[in-house]
């Protein structure tokens, strides 16, 4: 391993598994420290006991919440939260730059409006859903979030008959339901009933493992290091 790095980014997640393989695209050499590891068999990872009740995938550190030990269900692994999330890749509203507009109350002023624009963040958001290869409804039946200015990448499936009950009836109760904007090829998806919490058994589910860092170190200059915990900054 080259100890000569243009970048080190810590942390393989949704910010640092993009950044990498956008450096290592534009030519950079990119070093990548990750605290956890690489799941090699997805199996053991698809039990409850072991995922949910012991957190097995997510950061084994604690910290003190209202006085008590507490873990976060933060990501652990390579590829981070975006390994073990629920897929979903929705947009964020316009009114979000603004809180202020709803909770000027609660908030010093100065955190009242963000200092960019939805419509500056717009373009990159259209790379993110790229990268991911997004599934979404048509645009125009979303409201209150933003969409892309034309249409998703990909298409979602049919909903189940059960589903498609529930939509009819909100639609009665005069609301607008739609499909959430989902990071899964549908075309390898296996349906199964466990998603958020649990590694994907056949990498179905968006990753920046899977979408960014494998691609990147295989076709770029980018190393990745696992089992490997930043201390400090110096």
């Amino acid at each position: 391993m080259t100890n000569d790095f243009d970048a080190i980014i810590i942390g393989s997640g949704a910010g640092g598994g993009t950044v990498a393989l956008a450096l290592a695209k534009a030519g950079k050499q990119v070093l990548l420290v990750e605290r956890g590891n690489r799941f090699i068999d997805s199996e053991p990872y698809q039990d409850e006991q072991r995922m949910v009740i012991d957190m097995a995938a997510f950061d084994d550190r604690t910290i003190e919440v209202n006085g008590r030990n507490t873990r976060l269900f933060i990501g652990g692994i390579l590829g981070g939260g975006t390994s073990l999330y629920g897929g979903v890749l929705m947009r964020p509203s316009r009114n979000d730059f603004h809180p202020g507009k709803y909770y000027s109350e609660w908030l010093p002023r100065h955190l009242w409006d963000w200092p960019i624009t939805y419509d500056q963040l717009s373009p990159y958001f259209d790379q993110a859903e790229s990268l991911f290869h997004v599934a979404g409804d048509d645009p125009k039946k979303i409201i209150h979030v933003e969409t892309p200015a034309h249409s998703y990448p990909a298409k979602t499936p049919p909903l189940e008959p059960i589903n498609q009950k529930l939509e009819r009836g909100i639609e009665k109760a005069g609301f607008t339901p739609f499909h959430l904007p989902l990071g899964i090829d549908f075309n390898r998806c296996l349906r199964c009933a466990k998603c958020p919490g649990y590694y994907c058994p056949n990498d179905s589910r968006a990753s920046t493992l899977v979408c960014a860092i494998d691609g990147a170190v295989s076709n770029y200059h980018l190393q990745v290091k696992t089992n490997t915990e930043a201390e400090c900054l110096v």
